[in-house]
């Protein structure tokens, strides 16, 4: 099966760092479009956390790329009266535009160490159900 590849996107952090997401080939990545508005939103950073932290130190990456207008300064606001453990980039609508626009948020990618996309979800997903999903890659062996 050929799944389609992810855009090589520039990820932006409000600490000035840039990442691309090739960087990340080899690795398997989660990441979630998220607003800092958006309850639903909250509750996946709330996921995003514990996955980060269970699976800190293994071949898979973790983070969230937030879509609000007033992108650096929104997501700093929320850093500082919201726990955002895993890497958090701002520059989300752009991304998101790459992505052919998630179709509402919270929608969250799996994406594959050659650079393709193995599924997009929408909506809240548990951490249980992102890891059985990883799970299901490893036994693949993709």
């Amino acid at each position: 099966q050929r799944y389609a590849s992810a855009p090589d996107v520039e990820l932006m952090g409000v600490d000035g760092s840039m990442a691309r997401l090739s960087a990340y080939r080899g690795n398997i990545v989660v990441f979630s479009f998220l607003a800092t508005w958006n309850k639903d939103s909250a509750r996946q950073a709330a996921v995003l956390n514990e996955l980060y932290a269970r699976l800190r130190g293994t071949n898979f990456r973790v983070f969230g790329v937030f879509i609000d207008n007033n992108g650096k300064q929104a997501l700093q606001r929320y850093m500082k009266n919201n726990t955002v453990n895993f890497p958090a980039y701002y520059n989300g609508q752009e991304v998101a535009a790459r992505f052919g626009g998630p179709p509402r948020l919270p929608t969250t990618y799996v994406i594959l160490g050659d650079g393709s996309i193995y599924e997009r979800e929408v909506g809240v997903r548990s951490v249980n159900d992102l890891e059985s999903t990883l799970k299901e890659i490893a036994t693949k062996r993709l």
